[in-house]
This record gives C-alpha cells, structure tokens and sequence, in this order.
C-alpha cells in the first residue's frame, strides 16, 4: 500500500485527495459531501451541478456532473452523507469557477460508480472556508472577468429590496445590494438575487458575514458581485474551524477603525477614497483624443476638454407649447425635466408625483414626502480634434456644474439660463473619464458614453498639459514644419534657457 492510499475496514484501498492527479488513472475515494449545489442550467440549456468532497485527510476537492450525469445523480447525492465514488476523470481546476483551493477538479459520467457507504466517523463534518479573497485583492485582481470568489467581509449597509425584469423573458426577480469592507479597505458592492435576498433579513449591522461563489463582473468601469443559485450567505459562522474567531477579530477591528478609515470603492457612485472611478483610475484609464474615443465602442478613456454645449432645454412642438399652456405646465418644469429628477433616497429610482406635493417609489413602495433630486446631463465637450457628447449623472454632473441639484431645482429659469448658458462654456479645461459601450434601444445598437468621473483642472495644470499637447503636435508634424520651427526658435529655448531670462526682457513671438 502507497502512502497514497489509505485501507478501510472492508479491505478497500482508497486514494487520498491530497495525492490525487491526472495521472493516477484508476482510484477509489470514500468522500463525504460538505457542501452541494441544486440542478442548474447554462445558457444554451445544459444541466449541471457541483459538488464539495472531503476525505479522512481533510482536503477538499469539487466535483463536476454535467449533462446526463447531472440528471442521473442529483438525487442520489446528499449533503453530508458518506459515499464511495470511482471511474471519474480528474482535471486541472477552471480557477474562474472554482474557489475551493484544490489544483484539479474532477467531472463524473453517468457510467461512474457512485455507492453511499456507513459513516464510521473518520472524516469530519466540520465545514472549512475556503480560499478567501480579500476585496484588495478582487480589485486588483488580473484574472479574466468574470471569475468567482468567497470573502469573509462587514456588511455595513444594506438597501431595501427592489424588483427588476429582465429585458429578455420578461420575467421579474428580486435584488437587494449591500455594501461590504474588509481590513484591506476597500469596500465593494454586492447584489443578493431571488430567495437571498432575505438572508439578511433582520440582521443588525455591522454583521460579518461570508460569501461564497459570488461571480465578480465589470460593472460601469468598476468592479460588483452578485450571488448566484451556487452561493452561500453564511451569517454564523460556529460550524466553520476556526471562522467564528477571525469573525469576531474583523468585526472587533470594524468597530475600532471605521472612524478613522477612508475606504477605497469599487463601483460608481462609492464614497470611499478613490471616488466613483476607484478601481477603474487605479488601471490606468488611457488619454485619448476626442476624434479616438469617437471610433472606439467599448472601453474607458479619458481626455482633457472644455464644455461646448449642455442640452437643457426641452424641445418641444408648437402643439406641445399650446397644450402645456393649457395645462399651466411652466417652460421651467418641462426643463427641469431633462437636466434631473426626483430620486428615492434609498434604491435612486424615480419618483412618481401623486399631485398634491408627495411622491411615491413603486421600487421600494414607498412613500416620499420630498423629493432627492439628481442629475441626469447631456454635455458636448470640445478638444482640438473634436466634439462628442456625454451623459453625467449625479456627482460627476455636480462636479461640471458646481452646484448640487437640490439646490439648482429652486432657481428662476433666468439664473439656470445664466449658469448653463454663458458661465459654463469659459474657458475652463476638465479632465473626463468616461466609460463607452454598446446598448440596444429598439432592435438598434447605439454606442452609450457615460462620465464616471470629472475633474476640473486649475489653470496651471491647464497650462502644463496644453504644453504637452502642442510638443506632442509638434513631434507627429512633418520634418520640414519641424524644421521649420526649429529655425525660428532661438537657442535659449531651444536648450531652456528661458527661464533665466530677465523680467524686464519682452519676450519673443514666435510662428
């Protein structure tokens, strides 16, 4: 006997989890299932499920049944029982789908030979977290998106539940998004879907909580998790070796720090350190020109441009000027109506008016005595190539404008015409992250460019980049036009000497 495999009582050699590779072609395993999914369904309509192994040793692996096999062994698995299993094939594991740590994966057949056996007690029933990820390393992360991961995390906030229909079955489910950080301070947003939603349900905050098989996706140039029907909401954590300590130390850790701690976000809209663009700006958004970013369709760029244009004013026909007329509609609501609306303060949908001053959010079925205005933007910006047109939603649209959108929405049409119209196109230089992609409206696909973040540059950093800008101008010009330039600079700037030019000395004009 190989100190690979290990005898039972009934003179079976069995082979240890730990040992167990592509090569060793014939083996045996007594396993105990600590952890199954149900019977789930791929896009094109497989089924599949899988299923967490422990043996004696305390490795885990997971199994695959894809296929007829799912079909075929879907209720003869339980949780926690105790089964003999053979003739499967054992693979290097898809590390995007799989969390449980093991290098190889293996996938069973309907021919397999799957027996439940006794439970003698020699492998444990206690569970084991897996390979934790901590949100530093999610965001940082240079795995192909979408990949899967379990975190042990404080949920420090969580939204009431909404509902949303998917655009293609029509079909309506539940979501409700929470918001998580951990010691490596960053903070990250999760959405629960279906019956998950309800996990929560209760559960005074903060609260340590683990996640397992969340799916983490690209989402409006961040990074966002959401459950799936192979997920995990582990609100107690007493049966888990040694998880129910390092709970305790986090959420002790939580309560000491979150004070003082700025949390780094990883979605739009955060409110930690890095701003909305946290995760995107930390990879380095390319600087583009604005002629560029026209002919690209998905991606995030920047680019340094100044305001040509807000789109603010409704438009409207001379039979919809007559029927606002007769109904005492105002030009200053109906304008009001394409720069913000009024959003609930809990899930951000808009509101409905009820006609007597109230509102109503039919997402969260509530009630809203007043309104939290937000903004909702179209801007066209101009650098030296080009223009192209923008939508800016809430804080990056306040940023553009300088003034918050519950603050704007008490103004006279005269003093919006004023900002919007003659103080905002002065020459003032933003630097724009935007994130571009393609959507479909009606059958037909439209490239969507939204802001994600906008940053107003002063007049120095204005200045350096537009220095920048033209020496970059100048290198891609033909050699006589260099030349050329060349010539009529004298050699002081040419070898910078002029910033030890005397004050009282005019300077020179050039070209």
């Amino acid at each position: 006997m190989t100190a690979a495999q290990v005898a039972s009582q009934g003179g079976v050699k069995y082979c240890c989890l730990k040992t167990l590779n592509p090569y060793v072609v014939r083996w045996c395993l007594k396993v105990r299932v600590v952890e199954r999914t149900d019977l789930m369904s791929t896009k094109n309509a497989r089924q599949f499920f899988t299923a967490d192994l422990k043996d004696a040793s305390g490795e885990v692996i997971r199994a695959v049944f894809w296929g007829d096999a799912a079909e075929h062994w879907s209720p003869v698995l339980k949780q926690g029982k105790v089964y003999q299993m053979s003739k499967g094939r054992v693979q290097v594991a898809n590390k995007r789908f799989n969390t449980v740590g093991h290098q190889y994966e293996l996938v069973f057949y309907r021919d397999s030979e799957i027996t439940e056996v006794a439970d003698e007690g020699d492998i444990s029933t206690a569970r084991k977290l897996k390979a934790l990820m901590s949100l530093r390393d999610i965001a940082e992360s240079k795995r192909e998106l979408p990949f899967f991961a379990d975190v042990l995390v404080v949920v420090v906030e969580s939204q009431p539940v909404t509902s949303v229909v998917s655009k293609k079955t029509g079909e309506e489910f539940k979501r409700r998004n929470v918001k998580v950080v951990d010691r490596s301070q960053y903070e990250m947003e999760i959405s629960l879907w279906g019956n998950q939603v309800d996990a929560l349900e209760g559960v005074s905050l903060p609260r340590v909580v683990a996640f397992t098989g969340l799916q983490v996706r690209e989402w409006q140039g961040g990074r966002q998790a959401s459950t799936g029907k192979g997920s995990e909401i582990l609100t107690s954590l007493q049966s888990f070796a040694g998880a129910d300590k390092d709970s305790q130390s986090l959420l002790q850790w939580y309560k000491e720090n979150s004070g003082s701690v700025r949390f780094a976000s990883m979605s739009r809209g955060g409110t930690g350190e890095m701003g909305g663009a946290g995760a995107l700006e930390k990879r380095r958004v390319e600087e583009k020109c604005v002629d560029e970013i026209k002919q690209m369709t998905d991606g995030a760029f920047s680019f340094i441009g100044q305001i040509r244009r807000v789109y603010w004013r409704a438009r409207r026909r001379d039979a919809g000027e007559d029927r606002d007329r007769q109904m005492g509609t105002s030009g200053a609501d109906a304008q009001q109506a394409v720069i913000m609306y009024p959003a609930c303060s809990s899930c951000r949908k808009k509101l409905v008016e009820n006609g007597e001053g109230d509102y109503t959010c039919y997402a969260c079925d509530k009630p809203h005595a007043q309104a939290d205005w937000r903004y909702m933007l179209m801007v066209n910006f101009v650098d030296h190539t080009s223009n192209i047109t923008i939508r800016c939603f809430a804080d990056q649209a306040e940023e553009l404008l300088g003034v918050p959108a519950n603050e704007l929405q008490t103004w006279s049409l005269k003093e919006k015409e004023k900002l919007l119209d003659c103080l905002l196109p002065l020459d003032v230089y933003f630097r724009v992250v935007i994130r571009a992609r393609v959507e479909m409206y009606n059958g037909e696909e439209r490239v969507q460019r939204t802001a994600i973040k906008i940053e107003k540059l002063s007049p120095a950093e204005t200045a350096r980049r537009l220095v920048a800008l033209t020496k970059e101008l100048l290198s891609q010009a033909s050699p006589s036009v260099k030349d050329e330039v060349s010539r009529k600079r004298p050699d002081s700037l040419m070898s910078g000497e002029e910033a030890d030019r005397d004050e009282n000395t005019a300077p020179n004009v050039f070209l």
